[in-house]
């Protein structure tokens, strides 16, 4: 599955009815948003699919166009701090769409600051 294949498998909840007039998501008191509906419709199986889409591209980069924290993949980092971060990679992305939250990463703010 490619990234684009999996991010698109799991931005497809919801209908039109989930944006508000003005082009933006629904806000308080309407339905709840898409992306909270994300973890229970799609569960871990799937954000495992996406994170590991993302390892694989980043596998494939060229290491001076990677960030600051897929740098791990540049080839010095060890097999433990690889399996680290891709077992918080896989968290972040269940947490941000109301699954269990078991990420223990840098908050986004604090990771690109």
């Amino acid at each position: 599955m490619s990234l684009l294949g999996a991010a698109l498998a799991l931005s497809a909840c919801g209908d039109d009815d989930d944006m508000n007039g003005s082009g933006g998501m629904a806000g308080a008191g309407n339905e709840t948003s898409c992306s909270s509906e994300m973890f229970d419709r799609y569960g871990v199986s799937a954000f495992v699919a996406v994170r590991d889409s993302i390892v694989e591209k980043a596998l494939a980069a060229p290491t001076d166009k990677l960030g600051d924290s897929f740098q791990v993949f540049a080839g010095n980092a060890s097999a433990t701090e690889i399996q680290n971060f891709e077992d918080n990679l896989a968290a972040f992305l269940v947490m941000v769409d109301d699954g269990p939250s078991n990420y223990g990463g840098r908050s986004m703010q604090q990771a690109h600051a």
